[in-house]
């Protein structure tokens, strides 16, 4: 698998994930720890499935 999430996406899916993670910890559905916890993971090895899908990158070629 070659990233195709750069370190600013990364940054932001770390704050999505622990937002979603939070809110589920506050009394909400569950579902929103498997959101957040998704969301991080894709952050954590910098590959996102449906970027693949939809041709998109956002991280820097070091080419």
């Amino acid at each position: 698998m070659k990233p195709n999430v750069g370190m600013i996406d990364t940054l932001a899916r770390f704050i999505l994930g622990a937002g979603g993670i939070i809110f589920a910890f506050n009394g909400h559905s569950a579902y929103w720890y498997v959101f957040g916890f998704l969301i991080m993971l894709s952050g954590i090895i910098r590959y996102c499935p449906a970027y693949t899908i939809l041709g998109l990158s956002t991280c820097e070629d070091a080419e």
